[in-house]
Formats: C-alpha cells, structure tokens, sequence
C-alpha cells in the first residue's frame, strides 16, 4: 500500500532521494522553477520499495506538469529501486481527489515516460489523451479527465473525445 503526500516546497520533500538526470530535476533546479510557478504541489508516492513524485501546479481545479516552457522534458522523479509503475497508478489514483483534469506536457518517450504515464492514469480510472507537443514528435502531451466528473463534459464533448474508450493497457 502506498502513503500519498502532497507539499508545497520541494524543501518539503525531504524523505525521498531522486535520482536527478539533469539540472531541472534537482532540487535547486525544481526550487527555481517553483518560484517562478503559481500554487507547485508535489505529489509524493512511497512504499516500501521507494518513493515517486509528480512535481506539479494547480491552476483552478487542473493540474499540470510543474515546468518551464523552454525546459527539458518533464518525468515524474523517482527513487532508485522504486516501484515506478505501481506507484505511479497509486498516484494518479488519489491525484483524481485534486483535481478533476491533468495536463503533463513535454514528456519524453524514448525512455518509454509517455507510455507507462498514460498507461498509469487509465488503470487509475482517467480517460486520457496523449498526442505530440507541437512540432516536436519526440515530445507528447498526456491530458486526462477524471471519469464522471460533470464538469468535463463540455470539454469532452469539445474534443469529440466523449465516446472515447481507453484501450486496455497491455502488461
């Protein structure tokens, strides 16, 4: 069973040790990006295995991707030995109790990011979107909208993604 914790700070994440692949995923890289960022949230996955988290902001009742336009790619930040997909279903589970729509954008694939993402937040229940960002085809945008939720149906029907069924996530 996995603890879900939610911060404001990335100074509040103190637990879990990441594994930084760049300056943006550091912790004084994400301190930098968060000042600049309106309300960051933090959502932090942890078990006995270790620990994930969502660097994040809220915007009204959606969250997205806690990042800077011209950053590098965006991926959830996760301890070494981690349980990265079950733990990543865990908190796309409870981010829905957030948030009623979730925008990860500048996700990268070839380190298979975008794919276990999504596949993430279609076993938690999410109906969800991924298609390319822009012009950059090694770069997509996941968007997921909570099942049920009233409020997303203009969206839904918006986007004619109303009669959308998920595919099964193999694996």
């Amino acid at each position: 069973m996995a603890a879900i914790s939610y911060h404001e700070t990335v100074h509040d994440v103190q637990a879990i040790e990441w594994e930084a692949r760049g300056p943006a995923e550091r912790r004084d890289g994400l301190a930098a990006i968060e000042r600049a960022a309106v309300r960051p949230v933090y959502a932090v996955a942890e078990d006995a295995s270790g620990g994930v988290v969502f660097p994040l902001r809220q915007r009204g009742r959606r969250l997205e991707a806690l990042r800077e336009r011209h950053s590098p790619p965006w991926r959830p930040l996760a301890t070494a030995y981690a349980s990265s997909d079950s733990l990543s279903i865990a908190l796309a589970g409870a981010l829905a109790s957030r948030a009623s729509h979730v925008v990860l954008d500048g996700l990268p694939d070839e380190d298979g990011t975008a794919r276990q993402l999504e596949r993430a937040f279609v076993k938690a229940g999410w109906i969800v979107s991924r298609a390319p960002c822009g012009t950059a085809a090694e770069f997509y945008r996941l968007e997921c909208w909570r099942k049920g939720d009233p409020r997303n149906w203009p969206t839904l029907a918006g986007r004619k993604l109303r009669a959308l069924v998920s595919p099964s996530p193999r694996g």
